[in-house]
């Protein structure tokens, strides 16, 4: 089952408020198959594989720029997920991983021969050389 990007975020802001689905706590764990990368029924590019919310322990498929794929039980799953407080989860490990950064740009200060940029920063120069290369080579 596709679900839309925005839709989801209102699902899951729905199950962290008023819990998940009565029957969520029966829903079966479905056993993965072999790994298939499915493309996007919108846009047709493959999908990202991802642990949703990186700490949930089930792995979707994601268009970020169109929505998720779940396979069998996974909605339910991010449901009760949601419900039990993933979102503050997902935003403790976020600020864990910020603070680890921070302490190795810190560390990397004391250290001239290392050089170390933030995720923002890495990914602000790299938009800069898409943008150069497009312009370069017409892409």
């Amino acid at each position: 089952m596709f679900v839309p990007r925005e839709a989801l975020a209102e699902l899951l802001c729905r199950a962290e408020l008023n819990g998940p689905f009565p029957d969520v706590a029966r829903a079966p764990v479905v056993a993965l198959d072999e790994v298939k990368y499915v493309p996007c029924p919108q846009c047709h590019t493959k999908m990202n594989r991802v642990n949703f919310g990186k700490v949930s322990g089930v792995i979707v498929d994601v268009c970020r720029a169109h929505g998720t794929w779940f396979d069998g039980g996974e909605l339910t799953r991010i449901v009760s997920f949601a419900a039990a407080g993933g979102l503050a989860k997902t935003r403790a490990r976020e600020e864990q991983e910020r603070q680890e950064e921070r302490k190795a740009i810190a560390a990397a200060k004391h250290a001239p021969s290392t050089i170390v940029h933030s995720r923002y920063e890495a990914n602000e120069r790299l938009e800069e050389w898409r943008g150069f290369l497009r312009e370069l080579f017409y892409w």
